[in-house]
C-alpha cells in the first residue's frame, strides 16, 4: 500500500492545467463580475454627475479627444490646489491628474482635475479615489 501512495503524483501538465483553470476562474469568475459591477457603478455615477446616460459616457469614451490641458486651466488648478500635491502635500514634480480617469471618459473640467506629485499620480494609475 505504501508503494502505491508514494508513487502517486500529479503529472506536471495536470498541475499546470489546474493553475490555468484557477487563473481563468479568477479572471472570469465571481470576482471578475464583482469588479466589473463596481467599475460600472462608478462610471454610472460619473455619467450622472455630468447629466449623461451611461451609454453617452461609453460613446464619449470611444471618441477621439485631446488630452492636452491649456496653460490657463493648468495655472487655475495650480492656484486652486495651493501649488501642492493633494495626496501627500509635496510641492515638487507636480502633475495634473484626472480624478475620474481620462481613459475611462473623464473630462477636463476643473472639478475633475487635481494636482498630484509624479509619485502619487503613478500610484493612483487609473483608479478613482
Amino acid at each position: 500500500m505504501e508503494s502505491v501512495l508514494s508513487s502517486f503524483s500529479i503529472p506536471y501538465s495536470l498541475g499546470a492545467l489546474l493553475v490555468a483553470l484557477l487563473g481563468m476562474f479568477l479572471l472570469f469568475g465571481p470576482y471578475a463580475r464583482w469588479k466589473q459591477q463596481q467599475l460600472q457603478k462608478k462610471d454610472s455615477a460619473y455619467a450622472q454627475s455630468k447629466g449623461w446616460s451611461y451609454e453617452r459616457l461609453q460613446e464619449e469614451r470611444n471618441k477621439k479627444r485631446s488630452r492636452a490641458i491649456s496653460s490657463r486651466l493648468r495655472k487655475m488648478i495650480l492656484e486652486r490646489d495651493n501649488h501642492q500635491c493633494q495626496q501627500c502635500g509635496s510641492r515638487t514634480d507636480l502633475t495634473i491628474d484626472h480624478i475620474f480617469p481620462f481613459s475611462r471618459g473623464g473630462g477636463k473640467e476643473p472639478n475633475n482635475l487635481q494636482m498630484l506629485c509624479h509619485r502619487c499620480n503613478a500610484k493612483k494609475s487609473d483608479a478613482i479615489l
